[in-house]
């Protein structure tokens, strides 16, 4: 049987994982801890993935491994070459506009529905969230702000009732991580920027304004829009190589 050592076990707290028979999956195991060092930056743009290595050090098959990148390549995380391997895929404005638009179109266009379904157990939902985005920003500690971020989004977007709508905005958001680290991290004006709007949102919620929420979130979202092609034209950062060989050896 697979075994992980415990930092790798670690790093998957708190994720939502598919399971079979009650337990996540081994492709599942090693799609979240590879998506996690993607999105936070240990694994670089460029950065290879040779399956491997990957499989060695998760000691495991070739084939959950396989599955996995299969994975992260639908998510737009990694690309896969012929007969060069994988690779963390690079971060691309146009990428981040399109899963920008995506998602502001499924949660603008029921905004109103979610604003009207709000109920006070909801609404104290999103201020212990909130507290909790508070404290992770506090700590400086961005991964748990992105979840409770997610969980805070998860408390407007499951509103009405909808779990289509929750589990499409919600992947799309999740497919956006890497960006929101790329924007903010070393950037505590822009982070602080993000508290301020979440602070916002729920205030306009709570409010029901729902034409002022969409307001709102566009200006905050083209704020994000031009600060990540300013973090982009600066150029890459260096990557590191993992591994020199390509899987079948060329």
């Amino acid at each position: 049987m697979a075994t992980f050592e415990p930092s790798e076990m670690d790093r998957l707290d708190g994720q939502d994982l598919p399971v079979i028979l009650g337990h996540p999956t081994m492709k599942n195991l090693i799609y979240a801890a590879l998506r996690e060092r993607i999105v936070f930056g240990e694994l670089k743009p460029g950065e290879r993935l040779v399956e491997a290595d990957l499989a060695t050090r998760f000691q495991v098959s070739k084939t959950p491994v396989r599955e996995a990148l299969l994975t992260l390549e639908a998510e737009g995380l990694v690309t896969l070459r012929a007969h060069r391997g994988a690779a963390v895929s690079q971060l691309s404005p146009d990428q981040y506009r399109d899963l920008l638009f995506a998602r502001d179109a499924l949660e603008f266009g029921a905004a109103k529905e979610i604003v009207a379904a709000m109920t006070p157990a909801r609404l104290a939902e999103a201020e212990v969230h909130l507290a909790e985005l508070v404290s992770a920003f506090d700590a400086q500690d961005f991964r748990r702000y992105r979840r409770a971020q997610r969980d805070l989004h998860a408390t407007f977007l499951g509103a009405p009732g909808y779990p289509t709508l929750l589990q499409l905005a919600l992947n799309l958001q999740d497919r956006m991580d890497r960006y929101a680290w790329a924007a903010m991290v070393g950037r505590r004006d822009r982070w602080q920027a993000s508290l301020d709007a979440q602070r916002r949102r729920l205030e306009l919620v709570r409010a029901g304004d729902a034409d002022g929420l969409v307001r709102m979130l566009r200006r905050w979202h083209a704020e994000g829009v031009d600060h990540l092609e300013h973090h982009l034209a600066r150029g890459p950062e260096p990557t590191s190589v993992a591994g020199e060989e390509s899987d079948d050896g060329t």
